[in-house]
């Protein structure tokens, strides 16, 4: 095939070679050394498209092979903070639950020093009227 059969090819494209080859109206008539070099370009041109596709779909896939660790890490990340703020917590709730048990403590202690104190305001109270 010369350039200039070559330049008109490419500048119809596939889709048009192809529906004038459907047509039998141009390319030669099957098996014509014409139409097996017009059928050897549209097979380059599927290659090309099928390296194209593939080379996309390559890159698609590393990009999210690349996300995918990205958002592990993040997770990774995350999970440690979580774990942390969990020990936190946990510390903060038995602190809490010692001071509770603190606060018990000294309102048991009031309780006993208002009823002592009753008890003895009531017994002067009792002695002074004698």
């Amino acid at each position: 095939m010369n350039k200039e059969q070559l330049d008109l090819l490419e500048k119809k494209g596939v889709d048009t070679v192809l529906r004038e080859m459907a047509t039998g109206r141009v390319h030669g008539d099957p098996g014509s050394k014409t139409r097996d070099e017009v059928e050897s370009w549209l097979r380059s041109k599927q290659v090309a498209a099928f390296a194209d596709a593939s080379s996309k779909r390559d890159a698609r896939e590393e990009e999210t092979l690349a996300v995918a660790k990205d958002a592990n890490l993040l997770a990774s990340e995350a999970n440690s903070f979580a774990r942390e703020a969990n020990t936190i917590a946990r510390d903060e709730a038995a602190a809490a639950a010692r001071s509770a048990r603190w606060a018990k403590i000294a309102a048991i202690v009031a309780a006993v020093a208002a009823i002592a104190s009753t008890i003895t305001a009531i017994v002067i109270a009792l002695l002074s009227k004698k």
